[in-house]
């Protein structure tokens, strides 16, 4: 039995796992901008 491989399989999954959530968080995080600029389209007017 091969010992390096199964580590580096799920260090490559834990990778893909990793840029998966950050391309979530990004796309969550520019859907939220879109969200507060249709709530509040000029917030430099606020300030």
């Amino acid at each position: 039995m091969e010992l390096g491989r199964p580590a580096k399989t799920a260090r490559s999954e834990l990778v893909r796992a990793l840029f998966t959530l950050r391309d979530g968080a990004s796309r969550l995080l520019r859907m939220r901008g879109r969200c507060l600029n249709y709530l509040n389209p000029h917030p430099e007017e606020r300030s």
